[in-house]
This record gives C-alpha cells, structure tokens and sequence, in this order.
C-alpha cells in the first residue's frame, strides 16, 4: 500500500489526537471525581486517591497486552472500542449507589481507554513522517487537552445533574465515533506494509529504554498527584469550593496541552535529551514553591510547571519508539500506558502518607520527583542513544 500523501496524514492524526482527547477526558475526569464524592461516600484521602491509582493500574497492566497484539496483526476495532468502553464507564461512575460499584466503574473506563493508547499511538507513527515528535505532539495534545477538560467536563456535569451527569460523557464518545466511521483511519494506515511500515533501522535497546520508562513513573507521579493532592489542598487550605477546586485541574492541564504543541518541535530540533532537561529542570523550582504560595502565587506555578512537564509526553513516546524499532505497539504501550501507570500507582503511596502527615508535607516533598526525572535523563547521552 502506498504511503498516504500529506493531507490525507494530516487528516489521520488529527482524527486521532480527537479520538485521544476523547478517551482522556474520561481519565482526567477520576481525580476531579475526588472533592465531589469526599462527604457523600465518607471517603479518606487513601481511599479517594485509590481510583485514581486502580485507573492507573488497569490501564498500565492491559495495555502492553495490547501492544502485542498489534504488533503481530491488524485490529481495526481496537480504537472505536476503546471510545465506547471508556464512555460507557465514565458514565456508569455518576449511576453507582456504593463505593465498590463506583470503583467497578472507573476500572471498565480504564479498559477502554487502554484499549484505545496503543493502537493510536501506532498508527499516528505511521502516519508521522521524519518529524516523529512533532507529529506525535499532534496526538499527544489532544489527550492533554483531554485531560484538561476532564474535570471541567466532570465538575459542570455534577453541577447541571448532580454525579448521574456522568452520563453526558456518552456524548462526546459518539461524536468521536461518527467522525473514525468516516476517516476510518487504522484500515487507512494498516494493510500489507506493515512490518516495512512499523520498522525503523537499528535494533532495540532495552537499557535506555529502562532509564526512560523510569522518567516516565516518576513524571507519572508528579502529574496525577498534583491533579488528585492539589484540589483537595485548595479546599482544606484556602475553603475552596469543591466544584471550584475539580475545575481547576484545567488550569494544570490546558497549559500542559499548549506545552506539547511545542514540546515536539522543540524535540525534533534540538534533541530528545535536550528537551527532557531543560523541561524538568525549569520546573523543579515551581515544584518546590507550589504548595508555599499563596493562592493566586500557587496556581500561577501550577501552570507553568504543567506547561512543561506534560510537555515532555510527545518526546518520551516518541523515544521510546526509536528505542525499540522492532515492538514500535508494545513501545507505545509502556511509554503510554506501563509507565503511566506505574506513575499512578504512586499516588496511592502518597494518599496513606497524606492520611497520616496531611497533604502539606507530601507536597512539599514532590520536588523529589523532577529531581528523579532529572538523573535518570542524564546517562541518555548521544552516544547511548544512538548505539
């Protein structure tokens, strides 16, 4: 199959970063879920951040299963699945009467979008080009805007209907799905040159790809603990609303979206290492005085600090593939989802620890992460990058 001009490329990746912004909304909506179920459900800060960690962990778990299989044939129905699932279980959270369901519920949604990372991620590498990260910042960004727009989403839903709103997520999966009926964009990039397709020269270097997973978990953990610790601050600390404090995730997250826009370019241009640094270490500080500010100090910082470490989402992936030429579906399902996950998992640590210390002192330790981030990217020289 010839490869698709640039239009036609263009068309697929944009069709995919709305697909990623669909499934992501349901994601970033689980940590604006927390403030909103605090009292109803009686709930701890361990308990609240388990469904973020057991989100984290279904997805992570599943995805390089996924990964697999995609790398040995093609699935067609793997995206429009993934839609489908993690709309219908975003909605079934606001429709659970205990907790038990409640967690059920976020895990199906989880399902789907591990279904849908991979196979996307896949198909947006075909699609790409020589500017790999550039296009992937093109995906990437419509999951981040996702994520952005999940508590937005989320919060102005239990705010019209109460938690049964949850069932006004169905409405942007279906829009997604009209829209993949039309590009139907994995038979467009699948098809007989696909191991000619999914290859890039050079074998797979497992070691680098350790160090780079580990900068995954660790970003991982800096991101969903700011979204789960950071709402729950502003209401303890400043007597925030609670609806008030969900929404606000968007601030975090929007700017990360922006930060990818131009985080891939900048990849491209001056290096895959160049731009995990310079990310990590601008933020460190803002990560430190984060929870020391006062109100409009600290989400002034929470801003920038999301600009650049979500940033480097579209550059771990991408790496991450040109790291392991020959497994690019199982690459896309550890930068996307394994390590993601993993990340997540973190958080559960950092809720039992905020149960017994409270939220202040975790978040005045999370400059620890940037810092992790930081000395596992420096052994990526040019030289063990390119060896």
């Amino acid at each position: 199959m010839p490869a698709p001009t640039e239009a036609p490329a263009r068309r697929i990746l944009y069709t995919l970063s709305l697909g990623h912004l669909v499934v992501d909304l349901n994601s970033g909506a689980v940590a604006a879920l927390l403030p909103l179920i605090e009292v109803p459900f009686h709930l701890s800060v361990a308990a609240l951040t388990l469904l973020v960690a057991l989100a984290n962990a279904v997805s992570s778990i599943i995805q390089p299963l996924f990964g697999l299989a995609i790398d040995r044939t093609d699935h067609p129905w793997i995206m429009p699945g993934g839609l489908v699932i993690a709309s219908v279980g975003t909605m079934l959270v606001g429709q659970m009467p205990t907790y038990g369901l409640l967690v059920g519920a976020v895990c199906i949604a989880a399902v789907g979008v591990a279904m849908y990372h991979p196979e996307a991620s896949r198909v947006a590498y075909l699609a790409a080009g020589p500017m790999r990260a550039s296009a992937m910042s093109i995906f990437s960004a419509g999951g981040n805007l996702g994520f952005a727009l999940g508590p937005v989403f989320m919060a102005g839903s239990a705010a019209l209907l109460g938690l049964p709103g949850t069932a006004l997520f169905l409405v942007p999966g279906a829009l997604a799905l009209i829209v993949f009926a039309v590009v139907r964009p994995a038979q467009v990039m699948g098809g007989k040159d696909r191991p000619k397709g999914l290859h890039l020269e050079g074998e797979n270097r497992i070691g680098p790809v350790v160090l780079v997973m580990l900068v995954v978990i660790f970003r991982s953990a800096l991101i969903f603990g700011t979204m789960s610790l950071v709402p729950l601050f502003l209401v303890s600390r400043f007597h925030m609303d609670p609806h008030l404090a969900s929404a606000l995730d968007f601030l975090f997250l929007f700017a990360g979206a922006l930060g990818t826009v131009l985080g891939g370019p900048f990849s491209d241009r001056h290096g895959r290492r160049s731009h995990l640094l310079v990310a990590f270490v601008l933020a460190l500080p803002l990560v430190f005085a984060m929870p020391r500010l006062p109100l409009l100090g600290l989400l002034a910082a929470m801003a920038v600090m999301g600009f650049l470490v979500v940033s480097t989402f579209a550059t771990t992936v991408t790496l991450t593939q040109e790291l392991l030429p020959h497994s690019v579906g199982v690459a896309s399902a550890l930068a996307v989802g394994l390590g993601v996950g993993v990340g997540g998992l973190l958080v559960l640590l950092l809720g039992h620890i905020a149960d017994h210390v409270g939220i202040f002192p975790v978040l005045s330790f999370f400059f620890v992460l940037p810092t992790l981030c930081i000395a596992c990217t420096l052994p990526l020289s040019r030289r063990v990058l390119t060896a």
